[in-house]
């Protein structure tokens, strides 16, 4: 579940405060848990391009006898083939064809993972690139800038870790979600996403763990 509380500081300036909490729902007397704290700048250069930079910290139980904590430093770029009327090969708005309902973005990142384990096992670092391509379409309203719009988004997201090699439970390699979403007004928004990680501990192992996840997220924006 996420708690998410945006700011829209300047028009080309937005901040955000995640409390994501994560928990795995089995059988199984090793429950993996983790709670995550974020922070997000978004800053929005040109039409078409958003550029992020995240900071985040978080614990992580892997195992009854392993747990992490993690701070992570990432710098990401999004654009745009479609957004709101517009699209990548002509910029003239709600002209070209693009409708205003649908988005279609790639958002590439990298990352640097350090991780301090409660143990003796000595701190460990690596980068990690993912890259993630997501549609979005508006269902019940002509735009996503409408009260009571509902949306439905889908999107894949590949993790390809470098550098040492970190020991945790669930190392991603890539990502599917699917969901609705609800934008009741401009300050309250919510979503809802099934999640499939399909992931393994080495680049030679097989995608032989897979986990089914729901994600509740509630964000305020001001």
């Amino acid at each position: 579940m996420n708690t998410i509380i945006g700011y829209n500081a300047l028009d080309q300036l937005y901040l955000e405060a995640d409390f994501e909490y994560k928990r795995l729902l089995s059988p199984s007397d090793d429950p993996w848990n983790n709670l995550d704290i974020t922070l997000l700048g978004e800053y929005y250069p040109v039409r078409l391009l958003d550029l992020s930079i995240e900071i985040i910290n978080g614990k992580t139980r892997q195992s009854s006898d392993l747990s992490t904590y993690e701070a992570t430093q990432r710098l990401g770029a999004r654009w745009y083939i479609l957004q709101r009327g517009h699209n990548l090969f002509k910029l003239s708005a709600g002209t070209d064809g693009a409708p205003k309902r649908f988005e279609l973005s790639n958002f590439v990142r990298f990352e640097h993972r350090n991780f301090d384990y409660y143990d003796d096992m000595d701190p460990k670092q690596e980068w990690r690139f993912r890259n993630r391509t997501q549609f979005v379409a508006a269902l019940n309203k002509k735009s996503f800038n409408e009260n009571r719009m509902i949306r439905m988004l889908a999107d894949i997201e590949f993790f390809i870790p470098f550098g040492k090699d970190i020991t945790e439970r669930y190392a991603s390699k890539y990502r599917l979600r699917v969901g609705p979403g609800y934008r009741h007004n401009y300050r309250w928004r919510f979503d809802l996403f099934y999640q499939l990680d399909s992931s393994r501990d080495d680049i030679h192992d097989r995608f032989n763990v897979s986990t089914h996840m729901i994600d509740l997220r509630v964000i305020l924006v001001f």
